[in-house]
């Protein structure tokens, strides 16, 4: 969570933007990237709209259009 509410800092964030700011930041390979859970979602998608979720719930974060 700490680099979604790191980057949520310094710009305002939507949940595409901060799964292509994670990938970049974690250093994923292209295949890291493609990893998807059961449902068929990518898993850096869902992990950062997760870590997101978490933070506008705490107002940490607000929620950007």
């Amino acid at each position: 969570m700490r680099p979604v509410l790191e980057l949520a800092s310094k710009q305002d964030i939507n949940r595409h933007v901060a799964t292509d700011a994670m990938m970049e930041k974690l250093q994923l390979t292209p295949e890291e990237r493609e990893v998807r859970i059961k449902s068929g979602s990518l898993t850096i998608r869902n992990r950062t709209g997760w870590a997101m979720s978490h933070l506008n719930k705490g107002k940490l974060i607000e929620k950007v259009a």
